[in-house]
């Protein structure tokens, strides 16, 4: 929201200041007005939105265990792309402090973060731009490990079957984890260095597998989607803006 607004603000800068002193007095304008607007108003709102979010997630957990590592699954991403993933954190912080796991965000979010590692990953296969080849590494690299914003903005939305893979796959991995109660031991980020905190304290391996699964019918899903589905390469200078290369 706050970037948001800056856009408009820089704009108004842009037009109303004059060329000879933009440079200097563009900048300092535009940022102060920003954070004064996001302290006084756009922060406070954020946050209760934020508030709301997790309070209805925290609720559709309460009618049933597989709704909400389904929908993270699927909109993970998106909500990602927002922020609100760090509205959950305190609910995550919560669970762990007093029922000793967390099947609210983190379920969810491994879903959508190894789907996106399989969509990308075909694409690294598919595409023939070696620079898009070696960027598609990286971000599917990223994305294993729980990083979704190099996958996501690079790859997924750029391409609109890679975003579909993505979505489907994480709707069945999280509707898996929902189904099976999987839940993290541990706060980390949703990703495949997280293993460790899918073992149960009591020692059983049940939980373990069940993530393990979970991760593999996400990343296998949204994978094989990308590879049978029409793939259409993006244009050479889009390729180009994406990858940063000269």
């Amino acid at each position: 929201m706050i970037i948001w607004a800056q856009s408009y603000i820089e704009r108004a800068c842009k037009q109303f200041i004059p060329e000879i002193v933009r440079g200097i007095f563009s900048p300092v304008i535009t940022l102060s007005l920003t954070a004064i607007l996001g302290i006084l108003l756009l922060g406070p709102v954020g946050n209760l939105f934020g508030n709301i979010l997790g309070g209805a997630l925290a609720w559709l957990t309460g009618i049933s265990s597989w709704i909400v590592p389904l929908l993270l699954g699927a909109f993970g991403l998106f909500v990602v792309m927002a922020g609100g993933h760090y509205t959950l954190f305190p609910i995550t912080t919560q669970l762990l402090a007093t029922v000793g796991y967390d099947n609210i965000m983190s379920p969810g979010l491994l879903a959508s973060n190894l789907a996106l590692t399989g969509a990308v990953a075909a694409v690294l296969i598919k595409t023939k731009n070696r620079e898009y080849r070696s960027y598609s590494l990286s971000a599917s690299v990223t994305a294993a490990l729980g990083v979704s914003q190099p996958g996501l903005y690079g790859v997924a939305l750029p391409m609109k079957n890679v975003l579909i893979a993505s979505v489907l796959g994480g709707a069945v991995g999280g509707l898996y984890a929902g189904i099976t109660q999987f839940v993290f031991y541990a706060f980390v980020n949703p990703g495949i260095a997280a293993i460790p905190a899918f073992i149960s304290p009591d020692g059983t391996f049940t939980n373990f597998i069940n993530g393990i699964i979970t991760m593999v019918i996400s990343f296998a899903v949204a994978f094989l989607y990308v590879m049978f589905t029409p793939y259409n390469e993006l244009p050479a200078d889009q390729i180009k803006e994406i990858t940063s290369e000269d």
